[in-house]
């Protein structure tokens, strides 16, 4: 392989808000001469080589997860809402070996590797082959510390930075990291098998031991300010791909479907309603409660359902209520007053670009600490999956709605958004990296060029 084109693994898994961030970001490495590969699930090579992104399986497979625990995919996200280990103990752990052995044979001709930080078996082989490895975040909660602690979880942290409150959350974090030791034994087990160096809980759970860098794919602003201390991740801004490029703000009737655009075009600006692709399965019940909350406020709206759900709602709803499965939120967001959703990173980075006032009801893991976060930006009003009811539903909307402060900040948040392209940024940063002097790649040895800057 040419010495100018590193070749680029990058491993992942999850739902389309795990796998579209990198689509971004391959992209973009694209765009600096790199050869990326997206190694993930299955279900997912239609939509990546549809990208013009070269797609290897890795396990384990969605299909595969669901066969295992004989669950259909609602189920199992309903589990991951009512319990904090089933997503590590039942879906991720026992596919450890499966995804190691799947990466060490798709690393044998790569220059380096980026994995979604959750990718345990793919930053194994990483490190196992010696390979550059880039440990990329996707959520803020992830990035905690004691000045940067998770919000909205039952842990009493403290939410300001005095010194004493920075004090109490470092000793409460000590806690938690032992009882993450014990939750991460598998993995611990795992890597010792292998041979690899010993680290226990955040580090064994999260973090990548020797990492090239550790990167925050999302905007800096639902970080605290920067503490005192030299701070060792790159938080550079959201990887906004949903299957379109379109920017904020701007129109493309291609993009989607000619009976919403009809429906957007007809009348005032709806709200939409959305919980993803997996949340939203088995949730029927849930956007009826919404298109009620909508229909008491005289409201227009968008349901944004399962593809399941969608023919059965629709039979249901008046004109003032259109249903779909999904659409880009770029080209959607832009043209609703605000948007429902359930707090993961793909809607929440399209609602702060588009700079609409949101309503987040978290569901399950890191959705509380994000919903909390968008809280305190100003921008979002909070509301547990558990409580949601048509009436507060409407309640909650109708004060988002009502009080300009809310669309204020958002479309000021917007701005500053605006100014970030998280996956131009990572891809710049991991292919000056890699080629950096004295970095061998694929047998060469890579020289300065005069006026190259250093990251």
């Amino acid at each position: 392989m040419a010495l100018d084109r590193p070749k680029i693994l990058i491993a992942t898994f999850g739902t389309l808000g795990d796998v579209n961030p990198f689509i971004g970001l391959g992209r973009a490495l694209q765009r600096q001469g790199c050869v990326p590969v997206i190694a993930t699930s299955e279900e997912y090579r239609d939509l990546i080589e549809g990208e013009g992104l070269d797609f290897r399986p890795m396990r384990p497979d969605l299909g595969e997860i669901s066969s295992r625990l004989n669950m259909q995919k609602g189920e199992i996200a309903t589990k991951m809402s009512r319990s904090k280990r089933f997503l590590f103990d039942q879906v991720m752990f026992p596919h450890l070996r499966d995804a190691y052995r799947d990466v060490m044979e798709l690393t044998k001709d790569v220059d380096g590797v980026v994995t979604h930080c959750l990718a345990f078996g793919a930053k194994a082989a990483a490190e196992q082959r010696n390979l550059p490895l880039f440990n990329v975040f996707l959520s803020p909660m992830l990035l905690f510390s004691a000045d940067n602690p998770p919000l909205g979880t039952p842990a009493p942290f403290m939410t300001s930075r005095s010194p004493l409150a920075v004090g109490y959350n470092g000793l409460l974090l000590k806690t938690i990291e032992a009882a993450l030791t014990l939750l991460a034994s598998p993995l611990a087990r795992f890597r010792d098998e292998l041979g690899l160096p010993g680290v226990r809980g955040f580090e064994l759970l999260v973090g990548a031991p020797g990492a090239a860098a550790t990167i925050g794919l999302f905007s800096s602003l639902l970080m605290p300010p920067a503490s005192k201390r030299t701070r060792s991740e790159i938080v550079v801004g959201h990887s906004f791909h949903d299957g379109c490029n379109t920017p904020a703000g701007a129109s493309d009737p291609g993009g989607l479907p000619s009976e919403l655009i009809e429906f957007l075009d007809s009348g005032s600006e709806p709200i939409v309603f959305t919980l993803g692709s997996l949340v939203a399965i088995d949730r029927i019940d849930y956007f009826r409660d919404c298109a009620i909350a909508a229909r008491s406020l005289k409201r227009r709206a968008i349901l944004l359902a399962d593809s399941a759900d969608v023919n059965k709602l629709r039979q249901e709803m008046s004109s003032e209520i259109s249903v779909h499965g999904y659409v880009p939120h770029s080209l959607l967001f832009p043209r609703c007053c605000a948007v429902v959703h359930h707090g993961g990173m793909g809607s929440v980075g399209q609602a702060l670009r588009a700079g609409k006032p949101q309503l987040v009801t978290p569901f399950c893991n890191d959705q509380f600490d994000i919903a909390e976060r968008l809280r305190r930006l100003g921008i979002a009003r909070t509301l547990k999956a558990k409580d949601v009811s048509a009436d507060q539903l409407a309640r909650n909307i109708e004060w988002l709605l009502s009080s300009a402060s809310y669309a204020d900040r958002a479309r000021a948040v917007a701005d500053e958004i605006a100014l970030n392209d998280g996956a131009e940024s990572a891809a710049a940063l991991i292919s000056q990296r890699l080629r950096r002097p004295g970095r061998e790649i694929s047998g060469c040895v890579v020289e300065d060029e005069p006026g190259t800057e250093r990251v």
